[in-house]
């Protein structure tokens, strides 16, 4: 079939520019919130990788910083990716407790239980069952009685079952894409009525809807993607002339049982794609860093290539538009913070010990002049005392990290924190304290905490880092950040 049915291409061409038109005029975003370390940091990896681009030489050392970047992009964008949808489940699951008390007066006040089940409306709602996922509500198509007899006992069938597959293989369930499918959740036949109507009774749950109708020239599918509150639903209604295509197949000297059994494929197909469409398009305006799963469809060999370069198309052009309103909107965010320094507040403030000014997480060398973080990059200053885990990374990946770590607001109130330098680095040596022994660190552990032990220096052609429990100079292996900063 790669070179039939070339109104099925016109039809995926039309969802994809209107879909555009309409998910980037609503976007689903965090309001009011600060840059988080994750954000911080895929922005810094997403600049060194535009820094990258611009070079015209491309030799091995640059391909291979580009594959490590990449590598470091995805890992940040795949935990980007779980942090917002949790914040959006907390969000969506307090206001399904509260739907589920008004499940049964709605259903009261408007005589649905003829379209709509309560139970199965309760059931969706259920606090425990909500997820982060999207509702795909299939009804089976309306066939007119004038279509072939096969169409009106197998189509239905076919429809249901073929893409309950395709939405259980593509987007399975405990996924980051969950698409839960209903192929018979409607009791009889519904209107545009009565589908808004569920839309409300199952807000705030986000909710897909294909209805179609085959008559005896062409098949409507009629397509509707509710957001909620968060923006209007899209809907749309491309048509596909199946009795045309069905002549055509037969004047090129198919015969009649086999055009309409290639037909009816076609129907299947294209209620496949279809659907497919609208989940990567709905979990494109929920999580601009989603990937959409039909991308995976190019190993699939059932669909069409020309059909599937069409959909990719539209995806690609949603995808793109997306990502940069989101990377605009997190640059908008890192500018509009409100930072006040540490360093403004009284002298009084400041404790010395040692050779060391310190004040909370901050201490300021009176020697070198340099400011430096009590705590490696993961942990964090609190009550007193440094708390969590240092983040272990290689050589390569520091200073990504450090540029992530002021992108998120860096502490303080400074946002210009960057990698030691290995003689930096060796000024915190102090050997009165240290003693190899007996375990004991050459720093002053009055001031620094005792983990971690080895912290990089910038990073060159070779990987360097000074060891506190030897007090040497290594190289290589995996290990934590310490940044600092001139004073101004």
């Amino acid at each position: 079939m790669k070179d039939l049915f070339h109104t099925a291409i016109h039809i995926f061409k039309e969802v994809g520019i209107h879909v555009l038109g309409h998910v980037l005029g609503h976007k689903a975003t965090k309001k009011h919130e600060p840059l988080s370390p994750n954000e911080g940091h895929y922005l810094a990896v997403r600049e060194q990788l535009s820094e990258l681009s611009s070079h015209h030489e491309d030799n091995l050392a640059l391909q291979q910083q580009r594959l490590a970047l990449e590598k470091e992009q995805f890992a940040v964008q795949t935990q980007l990716s779980k942090d917002y949808l949790a914040h959006l489940h907390t969000a969506q699951q307090k206001e399904v407790e509260l739907r589920v008390q008004e499940i049964q007066a709605s259903f009261d006040n408007h005589n649905w239980s003829g379209v709509l089940s309560r139970q199965e409306a309760v059931k969706l709602l259920n606090p425990t069952a909500a997820q982060t996922r999207l509702l795909m509500i299939v009804s089976e198509p309306d066939v007119s009685p004038s279509c072939p007899p096969s169409y009106q006992h197998d189509l239905g069938k076919e429809v249901r079952g073929k893409l309950k597959q395709f939405l259980e293989k593509y987007y399975p369930a405990h996924s980051d894409f969950t698409v839960e499918f209903f192929g018979k959740f409607f009791k009889s036949e519904v209107f545009d009525t009565e589908i808004k109507q569920i839309e409300d009774v199952l807000m705030p749950l986000h909710l897909a809807t294909i209805v179609s109708d085959v008559t005896r020239n062409e098949v409507m599918f009629h397509l509707r993607l509710c957001f909620g509150e968060d923006a209007p639903a899209f809907s749309l209604s491309p048509a596909f002339p199946w009795k045309e295509e069905h002549q055509r197949l037969m004047a090129e000297g198919m015969d009649k049982e086999d055009s309409l059994e290639a037909v009816q494929k076609a129907i299947v197909d294209i209620q496949q794609l279809l659907a497919g469409m609208l989940a990567d398009i709905y979990f494109l305006w929920l999580n601009p860093l989603h990937e959409p799963r039909l991308f995976t469809l190019v190993e699939d060999k059932k669909f069409p290539a020309d059909w599937l370069d069409t959909v990719f198309a539209a995806l690609r052009d949603v995808q793109a538009k997306r990502l940069a309103e989101y990377e605009q909107a997190l640059r908008e965010k890192e500018q509009s913070k409100e930072l006040v320094p540490v360093e403004s507040k009284k002298e009084e403030d400041w404790e010395m010990i040692g050779k060391y000014k310190v004040k909370e997480g901050l201490a300021v060398d009176t020697e070198t002049g340099l400011m430096w973080l009590r705590f490696a990059v993961g942990q964090r200053w609190e009550n007193g005392k440094v708390e969590g885990n240092a983040k272990i990374v290689g050589g390569s990946d520091a200073n990504s990290n450090v540029q992530g770590f002021n992108r998120a607001g860096g502490y303080g109130g400074y946002t210009d924190w960057r990698m030691p330098t290995k003689d930096e680095l060796r000024t915190l040596l102090d050997y009165y304290f240290g003693d190899q022994d007996k375990g004991l660190q050459f720093i002053d552990n009055r001031v620094f905490a005792k983990e971690p032990s080895y912290i990089w220096c910038t990073y060159n052609i070779m990987s360097e880092g000074v060891d506190f429990k030897t007090a040497h100079v290594c190289q290589g292996g995996m290990t934590a950040i310490r940044p600092v900063r001139n004073l101004q």
